[in-house]
């Protein structure tokens, strides 16, 4: 399945939040949620679960070799053509994949429910680390989003950052599990995303896209991903 305009979500969630941002002036924030309405997984589901329920899927759409990854999705999920034709201009981001659950999108314009996208996003600072850089871009184009889990794994510039969290747009609640982490001179972004009533019937999905994610140039960049 492939659509010859991805959403690039991650993008258009940003520029809504900034359009609203004079809606509240509620800085971000971090809770200790316990809610089971926002499971955040930290291990990985059984191989039986594996082999039942998603793929492993070889993701060369890119021409660009160096962008070719591997990663676990969930079976009927849908492959968009997203890809980057053309390296990323520095200081900025873009796309390298979208996987969405199947949904009312395949046959009407509609807002998709659950997906996830890979990006790659090229620093103007390399000592800025990944952590640093997920919670700026958060803080400045999400202003009211309210974290409920969180964990960090590195030091320094090397610092990456795996980070649950909610907002709302104009017309819906999300949830947003974000992994942000550094490969040589590039950041990369796992980013898995629901309304806030589909989330938890995919949050272990979430974290398999994330703890799956592995470069095929730089296989060790994900730290999140287990050993």
């Amino acid at each position: 399945m492939t659509t010859s305009s991805p959403v690039k979500r991650f993008a258009l969630i940003f520029v809504a939040c900034v359009l609203c941002a004079a809606c509240s002036k509620t800085p971000g924030r971090t809770t200790d949620n316990a809610d089971p309405a926002y499971p955040f997984f930290i291990t990985m589901p059984s191989e039986l679960t594996i082999e039942d329920s998603y793929r492993r899927l070889e993701h060369t759409l890119s021409p660009l070799e160096q962008y070719h990854f591997r990663i676990i999705i969930p079976k009927d999920w849908k492959v968009l053509d997203a890809k980057l034709e053309q390296d990323v201009e520095p200081d900025s981001f873009d796309e390298l994949a979208v996987f969405r659950q199947p949904g009312e999108w395949m046959t009407r314009e509609t807002p998709a429910d659950a997906e996830i996208s890979i990006s790659v996003i090229r620093p103007s600072d390399e000592r800025e680390s990944p952590a640093v850089w997920l919670q700026k871009i958060l803080d400045k184009n999400v202003p009211t989003h309210e974290i409920l889990q969180q964990r960090t794994k590195g030091e320094g510039a090397n610092t990456s950052s795996d980070v649950l969290f909610k907002y709302r747009d104009a017309k819906e609640q999300y949830i947003m599990r974000m992994a942000a982490f550094r490969g040589r001179d590039r950041m990369y972004l796992v980013n898995c995303s629901d309304t806030i009533n589909g989330y938890r019937d995919n949050a272990e999905a979430c974290y398999v896209a994330i703890n799956s994610f592995s470069l095929r140039s730089e296989p060790l960049a994900d730290p999140f991903a287990e050993e």
